[in-house]
């Protein structure tokens, strides 16, 4: 009658480990692990006094449906990457952290995020001859910075998307033309592109862009057209009108889950590599809030995330009077004073208020700069809100997928390499709740995230139906690497033997008395020999593992080494059974979760929903008086030679003197490369000779 009772109405209490360590989580179609472990995961971290971040993969979309409105009341900000109903998602382009950097100068550091970028999609680990991945990989990175260098020329920075690298690729890449240097010979128009950038004034990213291309530069013309067509396979998704929507505008910054609060400053050249003291004050309690040192970088940019909560007006000092800093710098000084704003929302017909940042403005009558006039680039970035992002992946289109890997691999390199500043840990506890981890595409880096996370409260909660999933997209190695990081495995039920056999490897063995009972057969009396042994018999079988009931768990602890008194205890793994099996969020969470909602039932912020590709794309080949084509424009650019960048550019004054001029120069172009090539075969010739 008690069971019958306790499987209606389940009570008692859960046990939280709040210790940071990663969980690896084993458990099969249908086996329940939403509803026991995801779900009650996402509660109990949402109703915590100190509220975490989370990003959570959600294949199914029954997470967001059921979370969204919860999320947001308990007050999060949330997102949803929604690879289903893409019109019901928040814009994401993969491309955004290399254009952040761009724009302030940090090329070094774009050069490896669009190499990430690149290797995430071609690299492949079984591949015997590395050439075509790599050839793939550099074609990218060109096209990227090629896309950033027009974005500079043209200051249209929102163009910067995958589309357009596939666009550009196939609208230059696929037509030909006379090879200027060789007669006879035909080369792509994208070859002559890059050919004219070389002979451009310098810039980053036509330098970086020219080395990524120089590979496919020199291939011949068959292994030319191989490398275009790998590369175009890798991105072909991004041609498709709904993903290259989403793709081409930016809902979030991911650094916002672990420091909502940051705001960086451009000083002068002559403060760079100086140390500052940075002063938060509250003006209406004339109390400093909070007070740190950094030191301004090399592009002359502080930046500084804000631990504490501000009130409504600020003071904000930056001086340079620190033992680190140049004695001259010492009396320099930069005020400024703001206030934050309360902003209401209304999602769902509910009203909510976020605090916002306002206007922050310099207050020259406290400060004593180096030099008045210059342009500070002030961006302050104020939340109280933990962020929690839902990334939804179609299950009939696992390509899409590709974008949810970017995302994980972006999101924890952008927190983590900020916290590497600041304390070293992330100011707001992040988890990353990766259901079926096993259907993603290779995270780059993950084994090191495993490795490295914890130090910077980055945790992960991975959900596998089996051990064998993690090898399908990691090598044996980096999935070892990957469980062994972690500190607590749940098992609910698989069907493979491997995993369950390692789960009851460690769970261990227990000692039994054994008694052995035998009979001396043949003689008139019946006499019995009994013998005494000790024996080492599984605590459980690999049997039982395959047959658990709904509600059971077994839990493997290895990092578990004191109780919450901080006593010295032994990490036993635990036996979820009877009365102590774990609950489903349909009976004991019923009122928290919404299971009747649907994607239409919740307010998603989609900038894409109404955005018109043709807006953001660029002219490539097309001859148009009214609208130049890249080609003719770098034609143009590569007559400057090495001018000054003051020279002026002179419009033509009518359509046929456009042609006339555009033709001249592009015959000037052929004649110069036919001297050079008579140059060079008439010193072969007099080397023959000699």
């Amino acid at each position: 009658m008690l069971i019958k009772f306790y499987d209606k109405f389940p009570g008692g209490t859960h046990g939280i480990d709040q210790t940071t360590v990663n969980t690896m989580i084993y458990g099969i179609t249908r086996s329940g692990k939403g509803q026991t472990i995801i779900l009650p995961l996402i509660d109990i971290l949402s109703r915590a006094f100190k509220k975490c971040s989370m990003f959570v993969n959600d294949p199914k979309s029954e997470l967001y449906k059921m979370g969204t409105i919860l999320l947001r009341l308990r007050g999060y900000r949330v997102f949803v990457l929604n690879l289903q109903k893409m019109s019901k998602s928040m814009s994401y382009n993969p491309l955004q952290i290399i254009i952040n950097y761009t724009k302030k100068g940090y090329y070094d550091e774009a050069q490896q995020e669009a190499n990430r970028l690149s290797t995430a999609i071609y690299s492949n680990d079984n591949e015997k001859d590395p050439f075509w991945s790599n050839s793939s990989i550099n074609l990218l990175n060109a096209m990227i910075f090629s896309q950033l260098d027009l974005a500079e020329r043209h200051n249209s920075w929102n163009k910067v998307t995958m589309n357009n690298i596939y666009k550009q690729l196939t609208e230059m890449g696929d037509q030909e033309m006379p090879d200027p240097l060789i007669k006879g010979k035909t080369i792509s128009k994208l070859t002559f592109y890059f050919d004219q950038m070389s002979k451009a004034p310098t810039s980053e990213f036509r330098e970086m862009a020219l080395q990524a291309f120089q590979q496919s530069r020199f291939a011949g013309s068959e292994t030319h057209r191989s490398i275009y067509a790998g590369m175009m396979a890798g991105i072909k998704m991004y041609q498709q009108r709904d993903i290259a929507r989403l793709t081409s505008m930016n809902s979030i910054d991911f650094r916002d889950a672990g420091f909502p609060r940051r705001i960086s400053i451009r000083f002068p050249e002559q403060l760079t590599f100086q140390t500052a003291n940075v002063i938060w004050r509250d003006i209406k309690a004339n109390k400093t809030i909070e007070k740190k040192t950094q030191e301004v970088d090399e592009h002359g940019y502080l930046e500084v995330p804000l631990k504490e909560k501000l009130n409504t007006k600020y003071q904000l000092e930056v001086n340079f009077d620190h033992k680190l800093t140049e004695e001259k710098y010492y009396k320099i000084k930069y005020v400024y004073s703001g206030k934050i704003m309360r902003k209401a929302t209304v999602p769902n017909n509910f009203k909510l208020f976020k605090k916002v940042a306002g206007k922050i403005s310099p207050d020259s009558s406290l400060s004593n700069v180096v030099e008045p006039e210059f342009d500070q680039q002030i961006e302050f970035t104020y939340s109280e809100q933990p962020v929690a992002v839902f990334f939804v992946t179609p299950p009939h289109n696992p390509a899409y997928n590709q974008l949810v890997s970017f995302a994980i691999d972006q999101s924890f390199n952008q927190i983590y390499n900020m916290a590497l500043g600041n304390e070293g840990k992330s100011y707001i506890r992040t988890h990353f709740i990766i259901d079926e981890g096993g259907q993603l595409p290779k995270i780059q880096d993950l084994p090191t995230k495993f490795s490295i996370g914890l130090g910077s409260e980055l945790l992960f909660d991975f959900v596998l139906q089996n051990k064998g999933q993690l090898r399908i997209h990691y090598s044996k190695e980096e999935a070892e690497t990957i469980i062994s990081n972690c500190g607590n495995t749940l098992y609910i039920l698989s069907k493979d033997l491997e995993t369950v056999k390692e789960i009851s490897d460690e769970v261990g063995n227990t000692t039994v008395n054994m008694i052995n009972r035998s009979t001396t057969p043949g003689m008139s009396t019946a006499r019995d020999n009994l013998s005494n042994s000790r024996e080492g018999v599984k605590l459980i079988t690999p049997e039982e593992l395959l047959r658990l009931k709904t509600g059971e768990m077994v839990v493997v602890r290895s990092t578990a080494r004191t109780d919450v008194k901080n006593r010295i205890i032994r990490a036993n793994p635990i036996f979820d059974t009877g009365r102590t099996r774990l609950p489903s969020a349909w009976q004991f969470l019923y009122s928290t979760f919404d299971s009747k909602a649907t994607a239409d039932d919740i307010c998603i912020e989609t900038p894409h929903k109404r955005l018109k590709l043709s807006d953001i794309s660029y002219n490539y080949v097309k001859d148009d008086f009214s609208n130049k084509n890249e080609i003719d424009q770098m034609v143009e650019l590569s007559s400057r030679g090495n001018q000054s960048e003051d020279y002026e550019e002179t419009m033509p004054i009518s359509e046929e003197e456009y042609k006339d001029m555009v033709a001249a120069m592009k015959r000037k172009h052929e004649l110069e490369s036919q001297d050079q090539t008579r140059s060079m075969v008439d010193s072969m010739l007099d080397i023959q000779i000699s």
